[in-house]
């Protein structure tokens, strides 16, 4: 038996050669499967109430783009553990136009922390529109 876990590199590479080689309505035909099946269960990496509906889920993946979705899915999956935090805070999408954009938000004296620069520079690999938004204080009182 080959164990099957996120750490063995025949299993990833097996999954990513399979998504590799689905279509774009492939693709959203296997996450309509695993939503009516799993939704709800838990799993690492998986937070199901993102999203209101599967419609507004597909409606994500289909801005995003089945080449960076599965870019997105490799980089993760080869590193679970230090990619579980650092993500950009806004997941923005314009289903009408194809836009699909992560925007990381820092207030007045925050910084960048080294995994958030991580996620910012593979998303731009993945090509992915990603950048930050600096929130100004304009008085003591209120931002």
């Amino acid at each position: 038996l080959v164990k099957l876990s996120l750490e063995y590199s025949r299993f990833l590479e097996a999954r990513f050669e399979r998504l590799g080689g689905m279509s774009e309505a492939e693709i959203e035909g296997e996450v309509s499967r695993v939503w009516n099946e799993q939704f709800d269960v838990d799993c690492v990496g998986t937070h199901w109430h993102l999203f209101t509906s599967l419609d507004q889920c597909l409606r994500c993946l289909g801005c995003l783009g089945v080449t960076r979705f599965i870019a997105l899915v490799r980089v993760y999956l080869r590193h679970p553990g230090a990619m579980r935090s650092g993500m950009p805070d806004l997941t923005l999408w314009d289903y009408e136009q194809r836009k699909f954009k992560m925007i990381e938000v820092k207030g007045p004296g925050d910084s960048l922390r080294c995994n958030q620069i991580s996620w910012l520079g593979l998303l731009k690999e993945a090509g992915v529109e990603a950048g930050v938004c600096l929130v100004k204080q304009v008085s003591s009182k209120r931002i």
